[in-house]
């Protein structure tokens, strides 16, 4: 015979746990509605594009032999949502997104937030800056044909008759504008220098500061050679975006003793030097530019807060300060912008597959050219 008594605290457990099972079944079925039917879903466009002012909208359609004009859209996101009208048992609901959210489900519920069974659907959700990462893997032979191929796609449509509604087709010239404005961006940009990150601070003309000088110091754990040039300031200057487009990584919580993290060996692979050149440039945000280019802003004080991973920036941005580099000292006193430029290779079947690694495998500007031909041709990639 079972003695409760000693396990009642065990059987008032178990009871426990199924009554909240049974307490959270309850709430969630609850919050559907089982009584109205959807029929069909459409949509004006599949896409929200949350960076224009118009394509962040969207016309949704159900339908329905019952009454829908009392629900509303829901998602995740932050949206506004408004029943604009019916006819002939179709109801049209309007929906904008108020903010970069990636959530594409939407759903109707009614003013007691319940869920309408069987009406929720998902978009596609683009930013700016997820559409340059698209386009500018690609050199511009690719990019001059994407160019082409979307301008023929914008041609036929206008030409077409009674093959869209008057929306749908209007709302699709508008998101093929769209792209072929970015995609425009993209290629005027290419047709520009860089900025150099400091203002009314010009390349450096001293030999330890360019490509290519030695660091033969560090021959125990680096390649021993200095990546790219740098440009003398004061601590805590201004840095600013040399060209337009997004941020792929952010390092921020750098401390002097992460130094001790450095691999030191005369047997270390190319991965792990070019591991330790990623300690040694502390702090630092790196930035896609319009060329697909990547730019290692080293050595950085503070981020700017709002900064985050794909963000997009413009040309003259001002979004980090100068540190302190801690090398080779705690108290090193050498305040400069180390920036590293890595040039892409344009290999197609990496296309959007790129790692950080790979960026970091990638050769620098001027990598081996000598300090003559350097500075002789540094004005070719920045402008003041």
């Amino acid at each position: 015979m079972i003695n409760f008594l000693k396990y009642k605290s065990i059987f008032i457990y178990l009871i426990t746990i199924v009554l909240v099972f049974l307490w959270v079944g309850v709430v969630f079925w609850s919050n559907l509605v089982f009584d109205v039917k959807i029929d069909k879903i459409d949509k004006l466009s599949k896409n929200i594009f949350i960076d224009s002012k118009n394509l962040k909208n969207d016309l949704i359609i159900y339908t329905s032999w019952e009454d829908l004009s009392w629900f509303k859209l829901f998602s995740p996101c932050k949206i506004e949502s408004k029943f604009v009208w019916n006819k002939l048992n179709k109801y049209v609901f309007q929906v904008k997104y108020l903010s970069n959210c990636f959530n594409s489900s939407l759903y109707l519920e009614n003013k007691y937030w319940n869920k309408l069974l069987g009406s929720k659907i998902n978009l596609n959700i683009f930013t700016k800056a997820k559409i340059f990462e698209l386009f500018s893997d690609l050199d511009n032979k690719n990019l001059f044909f994407i160019k082409k191929y979307l301008n023929n796609k914008l041609n036929n449509l206008v030409s077409k008759k009674d093959i869209f509604s008057t929306l749908e087709k209007d709302r699709l010239k508008q998101e093929l504008n769209y792209k072929l404005s970015i995609l425009n961006d993209i290629i005027y940009l290419r047709s520009l220098k860089y900025l150099t990150p400091i203002k009314w601070v010009w390349t450096p003309t001293k030999l330890s500061k360019i490509p290519n000088s030695p660091r033969p110091y560090r021959s125990s754990y680096t390649d021993w050679i200095h990546h790219w040039w740098d440009f003398d300031t004061s601590f805590r200057h201004d840095v600013r975006a040399i060209d337009s487009w997004v941020i792929v990584r952010i390092i921020s919580d750098f401390k002097f003793s992460d130094l001790n993290k450095i691999k030191k060996s005369k047997n270390l692979t190319k991965q792990e030097k070019l591991d330790n050149l990623n300690i040694l440039r502390w702090n630092q945000v790196w930035l896609k530019t319009s060329r697909w280019d990547v730019v290692f802003y080293s050595h950085l004080d503070s981020i700017t807060s709002w900064l985050k991973v794909w963000d997009f920036v413009n040309k003259w941005d001002i979004i980090w300060k100068v540190g302190i580099s801690w090398v080779p000292d705690k108290n090193y006193k050498d305040y400069h912008m180390h920036m590293p430029i890595q040039k892409n290779p344009y290999i197609i079947s990496k296309v959007w597959k790129y790692t950080f690694n790979d960026y970091e495998n990638w050769d620098w500007y001027f990598k081996w050219k000598s300090s003559k031909y350097i500075l002789e041709n540094q004005d070719k990639v920045f402008k003041k």
